[in-house]
């Protein structure tokens, strides 16, 4: 078997994966691990030989932009109650805002309304006199 075919029969039996075609869980998953995948997969496959490389780099980059095109056409609407414990009304803030940032970038999030309940909130004097 000649270094060639080596790589190319590596990279047939790395295909079998869809994950190694550039098909995942756009939702769920994030695409920068998939630009490495790529990079991996490519680089194998161009050893195998330039229509190889070629060939796979067009499949994986179309199962790409599918897996992606699939969150555009999929939304769910669904509301959460998140409760935050906090002893100032803008370290409560401050814990959502931390929980904001969490969330996926693959995720779109609008907050309709903060409740917040002043008997279990100090207020900011006091605190600052302790």
């Amino acid at each position: 078997m000649t270094e060639k075919e080596a790589f190319e029969f590596v990279l047939n039996k790395l295909m079998e994966c869809g994950l190694f075609i550039g098909e995942y869980d756009a939702r769920n998953g994030d695409e920068h691990f998939m630009y490495g995948i790529a990079t991996v997969m490519e680089s194998i496959a161009y050893h195998a030989g330039d229509d190889v490389g070629d060939a796979f780099s067009d499949l994986f980059t179309k199962n790409l932009i599918k897996s992606e095109e699939k969150i555009k056409s999929f939304n769910i609407d669904f509301s959460a109650t998140v409760t935050v414990k906090a002893e100032t009304v803008s370290e409560a803030y401050e814990k959502l805002y931390e929980l904001l940032d969490n969330i996926p970038e693959t995720r779109e999030v609008q907050v309709s309304s903060v409740c917040v309940d002043d008997d279990q909130l100090r207020p900011e004097e006091e605190l600052n006199a302790e």
